[in-house]
């Protein structure tokens, strides 16, 4: 199944998404360069997932760099029942997020990894 949220446009062809393979989530990556993560520490020191070689992760942040972060907007995946209870576990154990849209994607993040 591909999912796209109701905002997004398709310029092209996506017939190739259908060919993406069985068994994985595929998804984007979504940047925290972009305006509306500006209350995060990471636009603060400009890290990007796209390009994380051009900005190195402060030292004084004491922490790992954060793990990818999925743009909830559009990804392919296979429906599974497993996959399913998974997602719910994962949902009742996850803190909310101040940013509501990317709430399913710090679940598809924590099943995923």
């Amino acid at each position: 199944m591909i999912y796209l949220d109701a905002d997004i446009q398709v310029f092209g062809n996506i017939d190739d998404l259908f060919d993406m393979q069985d068994g994985y989530l595929h998804g984007v990556l979504s940047c925290f360069c972009e305006k509306i993560w500006s209350y995060t520490p990471l636009y603060s020191i400009g890290y990007c997932q796209y390009c994380p070689e051009k900005v190195v992760w402060p030292a004084e942040m004491e922490s790992a760099p954060p793990s990818p972060y999925f743009n909830a907007g559009m990804f392919v995946f296979e429906p599974n029942p497993l996959t399913y209870e998974s997602l719910l576990q994962t949902l009742q154990v996850t803190p909310p997020t101040p940013f509501a849209e990317q709430v399913s994607d710090i679940y598809i993040h924590q099943l995923f990894n």
